[in-house]
């Protein structure tokens, strides 16, 4: 999985909201949010994950893949034949799963239920 894919289709979707934004403040907001993913180091070896990180996570025996975000998305994008599922650094995964490392299993709480995570790798 090549994360610059997924950066980029990010890249690209703000560059098109920026041409629809009405305003300079709305604009401005986007181009800055822009600047943070293309900030975003594509080759860190620390072997945990940070912002830029592709994760897969497995759940209950099944193994998804993330994509840990700078800023608000919650989408799901298709890079190649894999499906990516973009989190907030901000969410309740993202925040756990953060400075993780492979092997690490993570829990959250999600709506009174706690749901366990286990690294299964980081790209």
């Amino acid at each position: 999985m090549d994360k610059s894919l997924i950066i980029d289709k990010i890249v690209q979707g703000i560059d098109t909201e920026v041409t629809m934004a009405g305003d300079e403040a709305t604009k401005g907001a986007l181009l800055s949010e822009k600047d943070m993913y293309e900030e975003i180091s594509l080759d860190d070896k620390s072997g945990k994950v940070q912002i830029g990180s592709v994760v897969r996570l497995n759940y209950n025996g099944k193994i998804n893949t993330y994509f840990l975000a700078p800023s608000g998305m919650g989408n799901i994008m298709k890079v190649g034949s894999e499906a990516v599922v973009v989190i907030s650094v901000f969410s309740t995964l993202g925040d756990a799963i953060l400075q993780s490392e492979k092997g690490d299993e993570v829990v959250i709480d999600m709506r009174g239920q706690e749901r366990k995570y286990l690294v299964e790798e980081i790209i």
